[in-house]
């Protein structure tokens, strides 16, 4: 399991703060706007930040105190990129490859062939989406028991988007891995997701499973006279046009005995991943 203790880390203007456990052999989709500290807590949970208070415990095991057993259970996949841009991905491979007890080099050479990579060229050399390709294979190939990926499909060609999902589903497949993925490509999540944590301005928003999120969330439309007569605590915030106004509640707020006659005039649906980032994030709070 991991679990994130009393977490605080001040970054300028923003300061992460927060608790929570993910659950081993899940997914987890990461989400939070622009600026919400959805790559500085990727940064925190592998070690390349050091939280200001709190801590990252890993199957039991803390930075500081047990480096090399967490280093041998995790891998990171980033755009800012953890291998030498001087190396090939050959050379990369023989370099790093023995820190990590699991790392299998035909594995990741059969990878790269299969990604069209070719391997004796240096990082540098190659294209942002090859960069990627060269670090998702070497992830894979450490075979971690944590795989954390930030924004990785982002540089992704369509073709290489299926068979990072086939790698990402046979490493999911014992059961014994977790995966904790940032993306603002919503539709990843609901193709990939187990787990949703939704951060805003540092701070966990939601925490859950992708069925509680959508028993938890609906969007309502209707008339705007009826939204306003409904549990104001509920309301999280709401959008009104020329035709019909739209709302996103908090349904375990509602007070069904005192509302219902007024949730019979409107129109409830389970709310998208899109849909909450939207109302939380974007759509004025002053209602």
């Amino acid at each position: 399991m991991l679990e994130i203790k009393d977490l605080k880390k001040k970054l300028g203007a923003l300061e992460l703060n927060m608790s929570l456990e993910i659950p081993e052999g899940y997914i987890c989709g990461l989400i939070g706007r622009n600026g919400s500290g959805k790559t500085s807590l990727l940064n925190l949970i592998t070690g390349l930040m050091s939280p200001d208070e709190g801590k990252v415990v890993i199957d039991g095991l803390e930075y500081d105190k047990d480096n090399k057993g967490i280093y041998s259970r995790i891998a990171l996949v980033s755009e800012d990129g953890l291998l030498d841009g001087y190396c090939t991905a050959k050379e990369n491979g023989l370099l790093y490859g023995r820190y990590y007890a699991g790392f299998n080099m035909t594995s990741f050479l059969c990878l790269l062939n299969k990604y069209r990579v070719n391997p004796n060229i240096a990082i540098d050399k190659l294209s942002r989406g090859e960069k990627l390709k060269v670090q998702f294979a070497f992830a894979i190939s450490t075979r971690p028991k944590y795989l954390i990926l930030d924004e990785p499909t982002a540089n992704f060609d369509p073709e290489f988007k299926k068979a990072f999902h086939e790698e990402i589903n046979k490493l999911m497949s014992d059961g014994k891995h977790t995966v904790i993925f940032a993306t603002h490509i919503t539709s990843e999540i609901d193709r990939l997701g187990d787990y949703l944590l939704f951060i805003h301005e540092g701070k966990k928003v939601f925490m859950g499973d992708l069925e509680s999120f959508r028993d938890k969330y609906k969007l309502a439309v209707g008339e705007e006279f009826y939204i306003d007569r409904l549990t104001k605590e509920a309301l999280l915030s709401k959008e009104v046009n020329n035709y019909s106004t739209r709302a996103m509640f908090d349904m375990d707020l509602i007070n069904k005995d005192l509302d219902e006659r007024y949730m019979n005039h409107l129109e409830f649906s389970p709310a998208t991943i899109e849909d909450f980032m939207y109302f939380y994030t974007i759509v004025s709070t002053d209602v």
